[in-house]
């Protein structure tokens, strides 16, 4: 069987124009969007490594001052173990006033620890 035969109308282009415009203005806007996208994010890999530096560099200064203080620290532990070694030495030869309760107590404290360290 034949089909029948049908007219040819004709169509009109204005509907496809603007389709097609309205195509070209939204991959118009995507583009710029990617654009602002692309931007953003090499905005946000500059500024994450700037932060990783500057967080290192405050590690960094942050390990030195605790080194300096722990230094310090046992700089004062060595300067306390002198004097009080001073003191006990001045207690067992008698150059330490009689009577003194506090060179008493540092030289009665000073042999406890002597004698417990040599158990």
């Amino acid at each position: 069987m034949s089909r029948p035969h049908t007219t040819c109308r004709v169509v009109s282009c204005r509907p496809v124009y603007t389709v097609l415009v309205t195509l070209l203005v939204q991959l118009d806007a995507s583009n710029k969007r990617e654009v602002e996208v692309r931007k953003l994010k090499r905005e946000l890999e500059e500024t994450q490594a700037q932060r990783d530096s500057q967080m290192a560099a405050l590690r960094k200064k942050s390990q030195e001052a605790i080194n300096e203080l722990n230094e310090q620290i046992d700089q004062l532990q060595k300067a306390k173990l002198k004097y009080l070694h001073r003191l006990l030495l001045s207690h067992t030869i008698g150059l330490a006033p009689a009577g003194d309760r506090a060179v008493s107590c540092v030289c009665d404290f000073l042999c406890l620890c002597v004698c417990e360290s040599a158990l």
